[in-house]
């Protein structure tokens, strides 16, 4: 995936992320006060009933409450009873109860039966007469169409989000493929003028190389050592160097280009670089090993590019341990999925320069200074071949005790 495409992603994500942010706190909010709606409905229902029923009670000579005159009204007239209306004495027994079922308890609120099976908002009001209380009567309604209706309401909110979700993310790519477009160009013609000044530079390199060779051969004829020739050679060498990084990383960071991937033994590969690497780590009296913890570890890769990966994790390991310090290869497969660990002893990596390894032309303060050659290019092109198959680069560092790069290789590439 290349740069401008993560960018594009990433910005969809963070599009579809705040959407739906704001899509839930409105969603909650808009539950909430539907629910308080509800509750404020039902009061002011319960409040009706009650004013309107409660001058209907009447008191007998012994001072119970009574309702039967209402009830007796009611069903001669044929009024339906939709609440529960209950009369208790003052000592909150139930003397009457009329409508659907309710819970017998003198309560103001919600409440439920305990079997659970009824649930009522209930209110209460006593039963006065001149000062004196004489019982206490209650009207309920059952909250089963209002919870269905709120329950109705946070499912079409809930169910809504993968779908929003989809469109956001969909409209969010579009928008955000739209917005890098420019970028995209910019990043399309740097990277064309990177390989462009690349392949430019290579003839004045060789104009200056076979010119430093024609004086050190005149030099040497006349026994003349010459330190400036010297310095101009290994300049023209790193210049020679940086030029073919940056070609290569260029070619590798193109969607466009060319990029055949074909079956690989890598535990050949592996093998191969790790030879390549042993006269120069003995010269710095590293020790350099392998371990193939399994054989025939076969993967799609494009061979020189894979190549230049493990190439590039060798070099680093060996030019950033110190005399008589290790660098391991470990391949392996974790999860049928092949993966590569190239360890050091070295001076390792410190933690704020981290997140900015594979950056090109990065560099840490002093643990990995120019002082050791190179131009930075060489953990760019780790992360950039890796990318291009469908592989991924970690990193694991200590000061003083070393860095640890994984590679999480895939078997289709």
């Amino acid at each position: 995936m290349t740069v401008v495409k993560r960018m594009r992603v990433k910005l969809a994500l963070n599009f579809v992320f705040f959407v739906l942010l704001l899509y839930a706190a409105g969603g909650l909010s808009a539950i909430g006060i539907f629910k308080y709606g509800l509750h404020r409905a039902m009061d002011s229902l319960l409040i009706d009933l009650l004013a309107e029923i409660r001058p209907s009670v009447q008191v007998t000579e012994k001072g119970v409450p009574s309702l039967k005159s209402w009830a007796n009204v009611a069903l001669i007239e044929r009024m339906p009873v939709l609440a529960t209306i209950q009369l208790f004495n003052k000592d909150g027994t139930l003397l009457e109860r009329y409508g659907p079922a309710g819970v017998p308890v003198v309560h103001n609120g919600r409440i439920q039966s305990q079997d659970k099976s009824v649930t009522v908002m209930s209110l209460s009001a006593p039963v006065t007469r001149h000062g004196t209380n004489f019982g206490i009567l209650e009207v309920q309604a059952s909250t089963a169409q209002d919870d269905r209706t709120l329950y109705e309401l946070i499912f079409a909110v809930v169910i809504a989000i993968p779908i929003i979700g989809g469109l956001v993310a969909a409209a969010g790519y579009i928008f955000a493929g739209m917005a890098l477009r420019p970028v995209e160009r910019t990043m399309d013609l740097l990277r064309h003028f990177v390989a462009d000044a690349g392949h430019e530079l290579k003839t004045p390199l060789s104009v200056i190389e076979a010119s430093v060779e024609t004086l050190q051969e005149i030099h040497a004829q006349h026994n003349i050592s010459s330190l400036e020739t010297e310095m101009i050679r290994k300049a023209s060498d790193r210049m020679k160097g940086l030029t073919a990084d940056l070609i290569f990383l260029a070619k590798v960071e193109d969607p466009m280009a060319a990029f055949d991937k074909v079956s690989i033994n890598l535990n050949h590969l592996v093998e191969e670089v790790a030879d390549e690497y042993l006269p120069l780590a003995a010269t710095r009296s590293v020790g350099l090993t392998l371990v193939e913890e399994e054989s025939d570890i076969y993967i799609m890769a494009e061979p020189e590019s894979f190549r230049q990966l493990l190439s590039n994790l060798l070099s680093n390991a060996i030019k950033y341990t110190d005399p008589g310090g290790k660098v391991n290869v470990l391949l392996k497969r974790d999860q049928l999925s092949p993966m590569i660990v190239v360890s050091d002893t070295g001076i390792g990596i410190t933690d704020a320069s981290l997140p900015n390894i594979f950056d090109r032309f990065y560099r840490t303060e002093k643990s990995r200074s120019r002082d050791g050659g190179g131009a930075g290019l060489g953990l760019a092109i780790v992360k950039a071949v890796a990318d291009a198959h469908h592989a991924t680069v970690t990193v694991e560092s200590e000061i003083g005790k070393g860095s640890t790069f994984i590679v999480f290789v895939s078997a289709t590439g």
